[in-house]
């Protein structure tokens, strides 16, 4: 409805994030009846990702300034859709290690 996947839209309040929220909220339930959900949301990449998930919450919003400019600095002629792109690869795999970083060490 709101042609953008931005969550600062009065469409997106009123209608995303309560689905978004649905959705999740159902996706537990169903993992914890058994079967093929729960198994998949046993798994060990699951539950390290659940281990540094607050890490991943604090320096992903935190350290979002670094990854544009990172972004900006090594290609600063992208196009629009290429730098999100590469603002999502970078942001996510440095988040992912600084939350790691994080929880090894703190």
């Amino acid at each position: 409805f709101a042609h953008s996947f931005s969550l600062k839209t009065p469409v997106a309040f009123i209608f995303g994030l309560p689905c978004i929220t649905v959705f999740f909220a159902s996706l537990v339930v169903i993992s914890l009846r058994g079967g093929l959900t729960s198994r998949m949301a046993s798994s060990y990449w699951l539950r390290w990702i659940g281990g540094i998930s607050y890490g991943i919450y604090v320096f992903h919003v935190l350290f979002a300034p670094v990854f544009d400019w990172i972004v900006a600095a090594l290609v600063p002629h992208a196009s629009r859709n290429t730098a999100a792109g590469l603002r999502f690869i970078v942001g996510g795999f440095l988040t992912i290690l600084l939350a790691w970083v994080s929880f090894r060490f703190f």
